[in-house]
């Protein structure tokens, strides 16, 4: 099981138009985090949010082409197995009616502005291998 400790905290502001997760990949690397814990406010413009259905293997999409609020993001920035960068987010959205939408972020163009919250996992790795059971990948307890 790793253990590690949270460490360092790296703030950035995503403007318009912006890819948001391009945007904590870059951000990652700017401040030198091979691990780290996502977090975010701010609004998308373009958001593509999955559903994974376990029977299919696949995620069900819901693309939504208008300005939302990120009322809410969280996620894993990991290393797959062949230590390239892996990230896993869950986002919720919410509309001009308040309606609320939520899923794994496939897909996030920044709206007016994001606000991009990394906190550095330190101490220990964190890899993520496919778990040929489900097709997800899922992180290694070693």
């Amino acid at each position: 099981m790793p253990i590690g400790a949270l460490g360092r905290v790296a703030v950035y502001g995503l403007r318009e138009g912006s890819d948001l997760i391009e945007g904590a990949v870059t951000l990652s690397r700017q401040a030198n985090f091979d691990y780290a814990l996502i977090t975010c406010i701010g609004s998308l413009k373009e958001t593509v949010l999955g559903f994974y259905d376990g029977d299919t293997r696949s995620y069900k999409q819901l693309e939504i082409k208008k300005h939302v609020e990120l009322v809410s993001l969280s996620g894993l920035l990991s290393k797959d197995e062949s230590g390239m960068p892996n990230l896993h987010i869950h986002a919720v959205v919410s509309d001009s009616e308040f309606r609320c939408y939520a899923g794994h972020l496939i897909r996030g163009k920044v709206g007016y502005l994001v606000e991009l919250y990394l906190t550095e996992i330190s101490g220990t790795e964190v890899v993520k291998v496919k778990d040929p059971s489900t097709g997800l990948t899922h992180i290694r307890n070693e």
